[in-house]
């Protein structure tokens, strides 16, 4: 009798177990993933200082850019705020470059990038909190916050469209 009361007991403790292991013949069933003893590779030659040169921009041509950039600015800016402008400014010399043409836009600019990636930030640090992370969430901010750029980036394509 008390050899039955242990095997209800034994019973009873197999089958209240937190993880439940499955039976040999399920395990049997289950695929095996096996490994290649060795690995196949592609060596890639590194390409030489000139093939590199010919296809990537240099450090000198990223700060001749800017230099030229803040260039096409300052003339910009001189010519809009001179007051006998001698020809009209077309739309698409100063797309890109507006942010910079005043003090006044630069500074605007700046506050908006700021307040946008700091909304985006927020955002993030909430999903962070709350252990739920939703790049829709994180998109549908962003897209709200960069609303005014997105309307005004619409009505540039449109005046170069017409």
């Amino acid at each position: 009798m008390n050899t039955n009361n242990n095997n209800k007991n034994q019973d009873n403790a197999a089958s209240s177990l937190i993880v439940d292991f499955p039976s040999n013949d399920v395990m049997d069933r289950i695929k095996r993933v096996s490994f290649a003893l060795t690995s196949n590779g592609k060596y890639i030659t590194r390409p030489t200082a000139e093939e590199i040169h010919l296809v990537w921009y240099s450090e000198e041509d990223y700060h001749r850019f800017k230099r030229n950039m803040y260039q096409d600015a300052a003339v910009l800016s001189v010519q809009l705020n001179s007051s006998s402008r001698s020809h009209e400014i077309a739309i698409e010399d100063i797309v890109g470059l507006d942010h910079m043409i005043s003090i006044e836009r630069y500074n605007a600019h700046k506050l908006s990038v700021k307040k946008h990636s700091g909304r985006v930030l927020v955002e993030q640090a909430r999903q962070q909190l709350l252990s739920r992370h939703s790049i829709e969430d994180l998109a549908r901010v962003s897209k709200s916050s960069s609303f005014k750029s997105q309307e005004r980036a619409q009505q540039i394509g449109l005046l170069l469209a017409s």
